[in-house]
């Protein structure tokens, strides 16, 4: 897959996640972006990459808070990175390895 024939690719916010127990100690995380891909790019069959399969879902699959098969803090930070607004930090809050908290600001 190029991006380079994507009608538009945008920086879509951090997601951090703290690693360990005290928050003021090193995190972990990602940058998020957003691509426009045009319909001839998609795929249907999974394919896989370095960090694991990578498959085309219905965005409704994968923001449902119930569905066991996304990691728990996708749903609370991806809708708010497609709605297109500034770009924000998502800092994730666990406890027990649960999804306990998120808290959204710009940067």
């Amino acid at each position: 897959m190029d991006l380079r024939s994507s009608g538009g690719v945008r920086f879509g916010g951090v997601v951090r996640w703290a690693c360990g127990v005290d928050p003021t100690g090193p995190s972990t995380g990602m940058y998020a972006f957003v691509a426009d891909l045009p319909r001839g790019m998609a795929w249907e069959e999974a394919r896989r990459t370095r960090e694991g399969p990578l498959s085309r879902r219905p965005l409704d699959w994968v923001c449902d808070p119930g569905n066991g098969a996304v990691v728990s803090n996708i749903p609370r930070f991806l809708p708010g990175i497609l709605e297109g607004n500034a770009p924000m930090e998502y800092r994730c809050e666990y406890a027990g390895g649960e999804l306990v908290g998120l808290t959204a600001r710009p940067l």
